[in-house]
């Protein structure tokens, strides 16, 4: 196959259509949004974001505003669809993915906070009380 009839990689996973270029690491550096027991948080998903999961369970997000990639890896990927599953309501979204990861509670509501902060501050999601 010579170099002109090979056909160029798209950036095409699971029907996304995505430029590989903008992938940006998901990054926990500092956590603003501390879930704490008693303390629910709701989160609602910014109306210009889309989702795509990956072939290695992680997640793509896209900001349609900002036409900016957003990865995650796959433990950020289970608490995005936990969220999901429960309506943006944090303390239900933690339970389950401890559970489901069989990992603690705290460790977890800690982690979740962390990519609150992150998703916040790359304008996907609002998180109010």
């Amino acid at each position: 196959m010579t170099e002109r009839s090979r056909p160029r990689s798209t950036g095409r996973r699971l029907g996304c259509r995505f430029r590989s270029a903008h992938l940006t690491p998901w990054s926990a550096r500092s956590c603003g949004y501390v879930a704490r027991k008693g303390t629910a948080m709701h989160v609602s998903i910014e109306p210009d974001v889309s989702a795509c999961s990956m072939d290695d369970a992680g997640l793509v997000l896209l900001s349609e505003r900002t036409g900016r990639l957003h990865r995650c890896n796959p433990t950020a990927a289970a608490m995005w669809t936990a969220l999901l599953d429960h309506d943006g309501h944090s303390e239900p979204a933690a339970v389950a993915v401890a559970q489901r990861f069989g990992t603690d509670l705290a460790r977890v509501r800690a982690d979740l906070g962390a990519l609150l902060t992150s998703l916040s501050r790359a304008g996907l999601v609002m998180v109010g009380q």
